[in-house]
């Protein structure tokens, strides 16, 4: 089935574009084990490396991002079935079967002194909530209602900054449940 793009909002695209200006900045990873790019160069998620599901990115053979999460952690999490993570430059996305399921996508990147930072990154969410207890500062926005939402939820661990954002036909309280959800097992395992 072809799934229909959906529009993105200023801020989704600002933050996208960062986070690709970013990676390529960045390079393939960092001194602390965590890479920044799929160990994969097709784009997939799958290296044909036996990993064990939801493995740190620093523990596991190939390090991609995808290894942070997996579809049977999700799929409770946001109420409905996802694909297996599939890797895209630098980030992982887990998409449902059908147009209203909730769609994950997450990315680990690692900041860039006086280039990207946790302020410039958060200066391009102005209306965002600030979210308490996840890693050294976090922010929420949701986007939409009805039958279709976004939600953006950023945080800066140490040197790097995490995003899991999600988007399908979910209310935006439950949307930022799932994402607070999602990001306190990413960051356990960072």
């Amino acid at each position: 089935m072809v799934r229909p793009r959906r529009a993105r909002s200023r801020s989704t695209t600002l933050a996208v574009v960062a986070l690709a200006a970013l990676a390529l900045v960045a390079g393939c990873g960092d001194d602390d084990g965590v890479t920044l790019v799929p160990g994969d160069a097709s784009g997939g998620g799958d290296t044909g490396e036996t990993e064990e599901p939801g493995v740190p990115a620093g523990e596991s053979d190939d390090g991609d991002v995808c290894s942070l999460l997996t579809a049977a952690e999700i799929e409770p999490v946001v109420g409905n079935p996802v694909a297996d993570g599939e890797a895209q430059f630098t980030n992982c996305s887990w998409v449902g079967p059908e147009v209203e399921d909730v769609n994950v996508t997450l990315s680990v990147q690692e900041l860039v002194e006086d280039v990207v930072t946790c302020e410039t990154m958060r200066q391009q969410s102005p209306g965002a909530e600030d979210v308490a207890g996840l890693g050294d500062g976090a922010w929420f926005e949701a986007r939409g209602t009805g039958s279709f939402s976004n939600s953006d939820l950023w945080t800066c661990i140490g040197d790097h900054i995490v995003y899991v954002g999600l988007a399908g036909d979910r209310d935006p309280q439950s949307m930022r449940d799932a994402s607070e959800t999602l990001m306190r097992s990413v960051l356990d395992r960072l």
